[in-house]
């Protein structure tokens, strides 16, 4: 998966070296490679990062602590009581930003359905 992510940065780097718009590159990597190879939003920020002189293609060292928490005993959590919130996961395993993580894990067809079932209250 990762060798993919920096190929698709190779590929977008020589896009944008010919002056091909980010949203052009995306149109062309997703026509080679499949619908759901890239999303617009990673080939605009790549796009810029080229724009402000970064043409390292490589990810950079993340800073930050790596998990603790296990995923699969959130996930024993929910289901045995499909009916706990998110804050209540929260409090449950220590976990501060969990809505915030949960949301960037959906995808737009869940996110969708969630606002049509429980609205668009926070």
């Amino acid at each position: 998966m990762e060798d993919q992510k920096v190929h698709f940065r190779h590929i977008l780097l020589f896009f944008f070296r010919k002056g091909v718009k980010a949203t052009d590159a995306q149109r062309e990597i997703c026509g080679v490679y499949g619908d759901s190879a890239i999303s617009a939003e990673p080939c605009q920020r790549w796009f810029a990062r080229f724009r402000s002189g970064d043409v390292n293609v490589s990810d950079a060292a993340h800073s930050g602590r790596l998990s603790t928490t296990d995923d699969d005993q959130i996930v024993a959590a929910i289901k045995a009581d499909r009916h706990l919130t998110t804050r209540e996961i929260a409090e449950r395993f220590d976990i501060v930003k969990l809505q915030r993580c949960l949301s960037a894990e959906l995808s737009l067809a869940q996110l969708q359905t969630r606002r049509r079932i429980y609205g668009n209250a926070r």
